[in-house]
């Protein structure tokens, strides 16, 4: 299962042009997570409470800090 998360996009126009729904707010925890955007929002959230443990944090924009993360670009 995989859920979508953007403060920044309209969820009707998400779902119009690309068929995929967005989540509200990330809820309970994932297995792994990626943080493909590098919106200020993203560093305000304690992103390790979302993952569960032994949990993967992949940081493609490298916004958060390197210790912070399990991979990045």
């Amino acid at each position: 299962n995989v859920s979508v998360y953007d403060p920044w996009v309209n969820p009707k126009e998400v779902k119009a042009e690309y068929g995929i729904g967005v989540v509200d707010k990330p809820r309970g925890q994932y297995s792994a997570v990626i943080l493909a955007v590098g919106h200020n929002e993203f560093l305000e959230m304690d992103i390790q409470e979302f993952l569960e443990p032994n949990g993967v944090l992949f940081d493609v924009k490298s916004i958060l800090p390197k210790e912070n993360v399990t991979y990045r670009l």
